[in-house]
């Protein structure tokens, strides 16, 4: 679904879930071929909600070859979300979105990342 955007990088994609305040959340990272040129986060998590009937609560793009992976390419998704948590690291653009998926009118949620904006 994420990387049906012409924009994302394939096999460089990965999920976790965040848990605030005893509320399960999705967060969805994807490296983009071009940081000059984004994927639309509305479109991604309308591709989302209509293969799962969920949306992404926070789409984090990021330059190519950020996401860490193993020898073989692999992607180890409890790194990634672990860099994630603790400010490691460095997002080209972090989206939120409300469990409905339609855009963000407040603040962030607490705790990373620090900078969120809302659906174009």
């Amino acid at each position: 679904m994420v990387e049906a955007d012409p924009h994302v990088r394939k096999g460089c994609v990965a999920a976790f879930a965040w848990d605030v305040d005893g509320r399960e959340k999705l967060v969805v990272m994807a490296e983009v071929k071009d940081s000059k040129r984004r994927p639309k986060a509305q479109v991604i998590n309308q591709r989302i909600r209509e293969a799962l009937g969920i949306v992404a609560d926070v789409l984090v793009f990021l330059e190519a070859r950020t996401l860490p992976k193993t020898s073989s390419g692999k992607l180890i998704r409890h790194l990634a979300r672990e860099g994630w948590l603790d400010g490691t690291v460095q997002s080209i653009e972090e989206v939120e979105s409300s469990l409905e998926g339609e855009p963000s009118g407040g603040e962030g949620p607490p705790g990373p990342p620090t900078a969120l904006g809302p659906f174009d």
